[in-house]
């Protein structure tokens, strides 16, 4: 063998057996975990390094990033907040949000609140809704004066709570309350009413003076443009109805099969505001396939003092 045959075979020969003596590459699933629990312990600067350790296996990754920007400015490095984000700012609901709002705490603390501005706006676009962190971030205080961080603020609640803010939402507002419910001038049960799942659910909890009892669901399908409601009861009853507000008052139909019985039933319901204390709900059945109709309950609801 030639000698520099030899010395390539004695180099390779090393370098295998300085590889075979390297530590093993740490695990990244065991570095991310470290990493979570550097950054919830709030040890920037060993999440920064843990972070910026799996962004070298991981560069496209958003969450990394945007945990790496918020561990460098808490080891007060803005500017370097700033490039490890702004890569990930495009990035898909909700990590791109949260990349934004990292963005302008970052541009925020540097002075530059045009741009702090102009990425909450984007954020805000985007889906960012978490209004406790635009309301209690102290890096966001030089903005807070100015009138567009309310406009900021009212924007990410509309992205939180979006049924809040849209009208066809809130058309069974009227219904929202405590009622004592007579049918015949007797008694029939009792009814409350709120609004829960970001105000999206208009729920009602009914209990009948007979020990019945049922609660519905009512939500407006924006995909849809239409109401539905669901209604389950004490005895397995199930019922759904798809309807829309027209006139002031809420229209529904549907159609379903009680317990025992061998043929659905169409049934539609409509309820009527009679003043701010009063609703009427009148419900008719159908088993000829909507040519004839019966009432089978004329409600009426008075509000609980």
């Amino acid at each position: 063998m030639d000698r520099p045959a030899l010395a390539v075979l004695v180099l390779a020969l090393a370098s295998r057996e300085l590889l075979a003596q390297a530590p093993p590459a740490p695990d990244p699933s065991v570095l991310q975990h470290e990493a979570e629990r550097l950054y919830q312990a709030k040890d920037w600067a060993g999440a920064a390094r843990a972070y910026e350790t799996l962004l070298k296996e991981a560069p496209g990754n958003p969450s990394f990033r945007y945990r790496l920007g918020v561990s460098l400015l808490g080891t007060n490095k803005p500017g370097d907040a700033l490039v490890a984000l702004a890569p990930a700012s495009q990035a898909p609901p909700p990590v791109g949000g949260l990349v934004l709002f990292g963005m302008a705490r970052a541009q925020a603390r540097l002075g530059e609140k045009e741009r702090a501005f102009e990425a909450l706006q984007k954020a805000t676009a985007a889906g960012f809704g978490q209004v406790s962190l635009l309301e209690g971030e102290a890096d966001l205080s030089p903005l807070r004066e100015d009138p567009r961080f309310a406009e900021v603020v009212a924007a990410a609640d509309r992205a939180a709570r979006p049924c809040a803010h849209r009208a066809e939402a809130r058309a069974f507002d009227f219904w929202l309350g405590d009622w004592e419910v007579t049918f015949n001038g007797a008694v029939a049960g009792t009814s409350h009413v709120e609004r829960m799942l970001g105000e999206c659910v208009v729920y009602e909890n009914w209990t009948g003076a007979s020990g019945y009892s049922g609660k519905s669901f009512n939500l407006y399908d924006a995909a849809r443009g239409r109401w539905q409601q669901t209604w389950v009861d004490s005895v397995g009853g199930l019922q759904e109805y798809h309807g829309e507000a027209r006139d002031g008052n809420l229209y529904f139909l549907g159609e379903g099969i009680r317990p025992g019985a061998k043929e659905p039933v169409r049934t539609r319901m409509t309820f009527f505001p009679l003043g701010p204390d009063e609703v009427r709900q009148l419900i008719e059945q159908s088993r000829d396939d909507g040519k004839t109709w019966s009432v089978t309950f004329d409600g009426l609801y008075r509000r609980k003092r």
